[in-house]
């Protein structure tokens, strides 16, 4: 029994060995020209430059503040998270959005994570730079075709 088991492996791996790879579709390479869209599909609204920077940088566990060269008491910042804790991202276009991640009442949190390809990744400046695409995207939208100069101002540009 067993050298029968065999036999058939043997026979489907080697079927297996032999297979080519098809595409289960013809491919489509027609030379006629593309169709204009008949819909515009809604984008947002010029969005506000992003205020100030979300708090990062730090790198390590039970990190202490101070304030005027003084420790801040009962102040500690664990820096290294998980992706569970990160909570949601959110477009940071008021000054105190930093501050309030900074004293944790802000749903979203900051960190550094580590990933297998990646490596350590600083989520504030990802964080940062995805309010900085968004923002430069929103206001590039409307104006194509046009000339204009875009402030980006001092943070970011």
């Amino acid at each position: 029994m067993r050298s029968v088991v065999r036999v058939i492996f043997l026979a489907l791996l080697f079927l297996a060995g032999s297979a080519r790879a098809a595409l289960p579709l013809t491919l489509y390479l027609s030379t006629h020209p593309t169709p204009a869209a008949s819909e515009a599909w809604p984008t947002m609204p010029p969005q506000p430059l992003p205020k100030g920077l979300r708090p990062c940088c730090a790198f390590g566990y039970d990190l202490h503040a101070e304030l005027l060269g003084l420790p801040v008491p009962f102040y500690q910042l664990n820096n290294v998270v998980t992706v569970d804790s990160l909570g949601h991202h959110q477009y940071n276009d008021h000054l105190y959005s930093g501050v309030a991640n900074l004293i944790g009442l802000s749903g979203e949190n900051n960190g550094i994570v580590y990933t297998l390809r990646g490596g350590f990744i600083d989520t504030a400046h990802v964080r940062d730079t995805a309010d900085m695409t968004v923002y430069i995207f929103s206001q590039l939208l409307p104006k194509l075709g046009q000339a204009f100069t875009l402030n980006l101002g001092e943070e970011l540009a």
